[in-house]
């Protein structure tokens, strides 16, 4: 997965907001791109998850569609990160997203927030390493309904998935191997029967 978009009202502002705060861009002024008008932060804004601020073009925006499937929503996208705290100090001076839950595991630190309807989590080790590992997109789960046959289906196709099995934000989830998703790791969950995420 190349790059999370966040979406914008006022993308020329926020980018010249970025650039007070001295963050790396790679387009230090906004410009015209195929979902609209946007820029990129450069890879090290965020130690090499790429993030990108985008003001969607007309058409883009709106109230979507009820979903026909089993599949509803992206409900969360993962960034892997050197170290969870500089990307929580980053979203909240530069996007003004503060983060809502922390929790450690071992020596991994998990940080989540929601900019918008959809929740970044991000990974990194609590303690920064002295030599860290570029930071990256890895993944992103869908809100769904009925998972044990949305597995079964998947499971029929071939693809290679796990079990579902309790998720740390409640819920069900199972999880499809990168090796079935063109290598992104891609999960699913599932609410029902939850008190689920909090309100939206």
């Amino acid at each position: 997965m190349h790059h999370v978009a966040l979406w914008s009202d006022d993308v020329d502002g926020d980018v010249a907001k970025l650039r007070e705060c001295g963050a790396a861009l790679d387009d230090p002024e906004p410009r015209d791109g195929f979902t609209g008008r946007l820029s990129y932060l450069a890879a090290d804004a965020f130690d090499g998850a790429q993030l990108e601020v985008v003001e969607p073009a007309e058409g883009l925006t709106g109230t979507p569609r009820a979903p026909e499937g089993r599949i509803t929503r992206i409900d969360h996208v993962v960034l892997r990160v050197p170290h969870a705290a500089t990307v929580s100090e980053r979203m909240a001076s530069w996007f003004g997203v503060e983060t809502k839950r922390t929790f450690e595991r071992g020596d991994m630190t998990f940080a989540f927030m929601r900019p918008g309807d959809v929740v970044i989590e991000v990974i990194g080790p609590t303690a920064r390493p002295a030599e860290p590992r570029p930071g990256n997109v890895a993944g992103l789960c869908f809100e769904c309904t009925e998972i044990d046959v949305l597995t079964a289906d998947l499971k029929a196709k071939g693809y290679p998935v796990g079990e579902p099995h309790p998720a740390l934000q409640g819920g069900r989830i199972v999880s499809l191997n990168q090796a079935g998703a063109c290598g992104v790791p891609v999960a699913f969950i599932d609410f029902t029967g939850s008190p689920g995420p909090p309100s939206r």
